[in-house]
C-alpha cells in the first residue's frame, strides 16, 4: 500500500499539521495538533490512533498503517527519546486533556478554514 505524508509547523499559532493519504486518490487524514510546542510530534500518533476514520482495526490494511506509523517515528526521530514505535504505548497520550482533531480533508483545506475562524 502506498501513503503519502507531508506536515506543516506553525510556530507563531503553536500548530503542527499532518496530512496522511493511504493511497493517490483517497481522502487524506489530517490531523491538528494545537500546543505543538508541548506536545510535540508524539502526539500525532495518539490523535490518528484513536481516530474512528483511520480504522486500524481492519485487517487487510491495519499492517501497513502500523509499517507506516513506524517509519514516520523514526522520521521524527522519536525512537532515540521514547524507544521503539509501539501502537501500546501510543495509545496513552501525553494530554489527558488534548481532544484529538482529526480531519478527512486535505492539510491545505483545514489550514483555511481554521484561519479563517482566527
Amino acid at each position: 500500500m502506498e501513503y503519502e505524508f507531508k506536515y506543516l509547523n506553525i510556530p507563531t499559532l503553536d500548530w503542527c499539521l499532518y496530512e496522511i493519504t493511504r493511497h493517490p486518490g483517497e481522502i487524506p487524514f489530517t490531523v491538528l495538533v494545537r500546543n505543538f510546542s508541548k506536545l510535540g510530534h508524539r502526539q500525532f500518533f495518539s490523535d490518528i490512533f484513536v481516530a474512528k476514520a483511520w480504522d486500524r482495526g481492519r485487517s487487510e490494511i491495519a499492517s501497513y498503517d502500523i509499517k507506516i506509523c513506524f517509519e514516520l517515528w523514526d522520521y521524527f526521530g522519536l525512537k532515540q527519546e521514547y524507544g521503539p514505535f509501539s501502537p501500546f504505548y501510543i495509545n496513552k497520550p501525553p494530554s489527558i486533556h488534548h481532544e484529538p482533531k482529526v480531519y478527512r480533508r486535505t492539510l491545505r483545506e483545514v489550514l483555511m478554514n481554521k484561519l479563517s475562524v482566527i
